[in-house]
């Protein structure tokens, strides 16, 4: 049925509840608080600029390029990304459109290179495991009495590794 006043169909109210609570759990779970706060510092910084309300490519832009000289261009796609989706399925505006903002973000991405984390080879791994184990029976040797019997150090839930004290 066809509302004539706006043009729209109507929907039963309990319905279009249903449909709100199905709407909000599309964010992921997870990091839905991540999602939250980078929303709400998107309208807090709006209202600040007396733009709320405004979900206009204009308005992201100048957010975006307000944020890039304090965040890295990877923690500003990261941010974009959320207030795009919430804006999207709490306002149901479309941000994705907006090509000059996707732009500004790659031509932000420019040059910029990821810190990588720096990985353990399987032989540095056992180093350093090593290393642990040398460090933690050293000083169970000096924390046990010379009468004790062994000393059992368990470095993962599948390796033991058991020591017999002798005593000179």
């Amino acid at each position: 049925m066809k509302n004539n006043n706006t043009d729209e169909l109507c929907v039963p109210g309990d319905i279009e509840e249903a449909a709100k609570r199905a709407t909000f759990e599309l964010l992921p779970k997870k990091s839905a608080q991540q999602y939250d706060i980078a929303y709400s510092n998107f309208l807090s910084w709006c209202r600040i600029k007396k733009v709320e309300g405004n979900f206009s490519e204009p308005v992201f832009l100048a957010y975006l390029e307000e944020k890039s000289k304090i965040w890295n261009s990877s923690t500003l796609w990261s941010k974009f990304s959320m207030i795009k989706a919430s804006a999207l399925v709490k306002n149901g505006v479309d941000v994705s459109k907006y090509f000059k903002v996707i732009a500004f973000l790659k031509r932000k991405n420019e040059g910029y290179s990821p810190k990588k984390s720096k990985t353990l080879t399987f032989e540095q791994d056992m180093i350093a495991n090593g290393q642990e184990i040398n460090k933690s029976v050293n000083s169970n040797l000096l924390q046990s009495s010379l009468n004790s019997q062994g000393i059992n150090i368990s470095n993962c839930s599948n390796c033991t590794i058991h020591i017999n004290v002798h005593k000179l």
